[in-house]
């Protein structure tokens, strides 16, 4: 009976072990996912605020009647750069 008990408590704890493992890699895939979220949150928040922003010297510009080009996607790039 005892060979059969410990290759029983074997089994268990390779489950147990796997099992374990799984837990693990979820975490890591939870907090991963948590980070990429946080960096979208904050890449639609400085979008929109840019947004604004140009919507506002849009809206001036035209009050002054002075054409002038204005880059989002510059600014963008610039603050993406900054995170890493």
């Amino acid at each position: 009976m005892r060979p059969q008990r410990n290759s029983r408590e074997d089994q268990l704890q390779e489950q147990l072990n796997k099992i374990k493992r799984e837990l693990d890699n979820y975490k890591l895939e939870n907090f991963l996912l948590k980070e990429e979220l946080i960096i979208s949150q904050s890449a639609i928040l400085f979008v929109d605020d840019q947004n604004k922003k140009l919507v506002k010297k849009c809206q001036t510009l035209k009050k002054n009647g002075k054409p002038k080009r204005m880059g989002i996607l510059g600014s963008f790039t610039n603050w993406i750069k900054s995170l890493f």
